[in-house]
């Protein structure tokens, strides 16, 4: 189940909904509470941008993962901040929690209870991460994340406007938020998080977004884009209504398209695979790819792509060359040669 909503700041009221208006998250509102608090302490000069915190053992016990620091690293305010929109990874958000606990002496659970409508969202509040807890049921639903937009948006303006950001670089590392509706103005902020990026609260002048369910980072982003221009059509699983029925070429002069990036994904096949979630290549094959395009890239001349992956025919290790990069990107030739020769290359 997924769920998007649009809701006037101005006339107090949701004007378009998209999905299953019963759609519930089995997950926490830790983070985004934790960032709100943040926010406000900071509006409030109870906090400075330059105020730091220096990194303890004790903190990075709980990052297994990430390294987003070091033990005895002296990080600042604005910088946990842009670490938090831009990665919403559990540890930055310990760490803002540490900051707010030596520089208010009240722990962030106390900050909680300060909130307006805390009643209706301690469900949601569990802990300070949104972390799903065995032992503790956490649920949330749209009229929770409007909730928290609200408190969000009455915000001064100039702290409002901290929330456009959506990347960051840490450790010589660069971390992104997966979304481009900020970047090209569409929105003027927000915070995008979740598992595949499934759940976002955003901004425009007048309107607040909330988004929960999406099935991934890119169907989030549709479905966003749809409220902001006002369209009715439901997102239906795997389906994009980015794309017009017919992408027409008109041109007396030989055309090129130039299309980006390309990865027809068995990566993300194998990882959204087990976790029992919905994965185009494994439902709808590999042609899905480019079917969609392919009335455009056939009128063109010519088409060029960066192929984001090499083309390999088994995974054994030695064909591999050895490299600092975490994931290494595949494809399987047989299978993807053929849709790339009938939809995208004309051989």
């Amino acid at each position: 189940m997924s769920l998007a909503q649009k809701y006037d700041l101005e006339q107090h009221r949701i004007c378009q909904s998209i999905g299953d208006e019963q759609t519930v998250m089995d997950a926490g509102l830790g983070n985004v509470a934790t960032l709100l608090i943040f926010l406000r302490l900071m509006s409030d000069q109870k906090i400075l941008p330059t105020t730091t915190l220096i990194v303890t053992d004790e903190l990075l016990k709980h990052d297994k993962r990430t390294s987003l620091f070091s033990v005895n690293e002296k990080v600042n305010a604005r910088q946990l901040l842009n670490l938090m929109l831009a990665t919403s990874e559990p540890i930055v958000a310990l760490a803002i929690c540490q900051m707010v606990r030596e520089q208010t002496a009240r722990k962030m659970s106390s900050w909680y209870r300060s909130l307006p409508g805390y009643e209706s969202l301690k469900g949601a509040l569990a802990n300070q991460t949104g972390r799903v807890r065995q032992t503790v049921k956490q649920t949330y639903s749209g009229q929770d994340l409007i909730t928290l937009g609200i408190l969000l948006s009455n915000l001064p303006s100039e702290d409002l406007d901290l929330l456009h950001q959506t990347d960051v670089v840490q450790h010589e590392k660069y971390f992104y938020a997966s979304t481009m509706l900020v970047k090209k103005g569409q929105l003027l902020g927000g915070y995008f998080w979740g598992q595949n990026g499934d759940s976002a609260i955003a901004f425009d002048r007048r309107y607040l977004y909330v988004v929960l369910g999406a099935t991934s980072s890119y169907d989030r982003e549709v479905v966003l884009s749809q409220l902001v221009h006002q369209k009715t059509t439901v997102l239906q699983n795997g389906d994009s209504d980015y794309a017009t029925p017919q992408l027409a070429v008109r041109a007396k002069e030989p055309t090129i398209a130039i299309i980006g990036d390309v990865y027809p994904g068995e990566f993300y096949t194998a990882r959204r695979q087990k976790r029992n979630r919905w994965d185009p290549l494994a439902t709808q094959g590999y042609n899905y790819t480019f079917e969609k395009l392919q009335s455009y890239l056939q009128q063109t001349d010519l088409n060029i792509f960066n192929m984001e992956s090499a083309l390999v025919n088994d995974l054994k290790p030695e064909l591999f060359i050895p490299s600092k990069k975490v994931v290494s990107f595949h494809v399987f030739q047989k299978l993807t040669a053929f849709d790339l020769a009938y939809y995208v290359l004309r051989l």
